[in-house]
């Protein structure tokens, strides 16, 4: 699949304006070998998805995440121990690629308040069928279940606890197993 493609069935899947925040990742989304996975998002942004999608070359995370910074005073501990993660992975193999989602795209503080219609994995299930990841760095015991039951391809999965709770040298260790799977 080529990125023009991906971009038109992902907006047939999503609708236009889309306000959720399905994934976030630095270019084409087709190139990310690697999905790090929650259960949903934290924060919302008033910002469409849309908005920092660039057709021919994928999603712009600078320009998200301009806007993230616009909204949060500093970023959430979960976003902390991502970056601690992926820039573990980059220092130790700079061809890795990562792709931020969630299996409920739907943000909320707190994923006990989801409502059951914000709890659609289509999104999810469509990014993990479409790029077929190597590697899954999956955070929380929600999503490792939802991945133990309804399966993840061939990805190796690695299971982790929710990232509040993950030192920073285990986000380290997390990030070089990545990198050597990724070889």
């Amino acid at each position: 699949m080529d990125i023009g493609k991906f971009e038109t069935e992902l907006r047939d899947l999503m609708g236009s304006p889309y306000y959720d925040r399905p994934f976030v990742c630095d270019g084409s989304p087709l190139d990310c070998q690697v999905f790090i996975v929650g259960i949903n998002a934290a924060s919302s942004m008033t910002e469409d998805f849309w908005d920092f999608w660039r057709s021919g070359y994928g999603f712009d995370k600078s320009a998200w995440y301009s806007a993230y910074q616009a909204i949060r005073a500093k970023p959430s501990r979960t976003r902390t121990v991502m970056q601690i993660v992926m820039d573990e992975a980059v220092a130790t193999n700079s061809d890795v690629r990562f792709l931020e989602t969630n299996i409920y795209s739907f943000p909320t503080p707190r994923e006990n308040i989801l409502r059951s219609h914000q709890m659609s994995t289509k999104i999810f299930d469509f990014l993990l069928e479409t790029i077929k990841p190597k590697v899954m760095l999956v955070h929380g015991a929600k999503p490792n279940k939802y991945l133990r039951e309804y399966g993840h391809g061939d990805a190796r999965v690695i299971e982790s606890p929710h990232f509040i709770y993950l030192s920073h040298e285990r986000a380290r260790e997390h990030g070089r197993e990545i990198a050597r799977v990724v070889q």
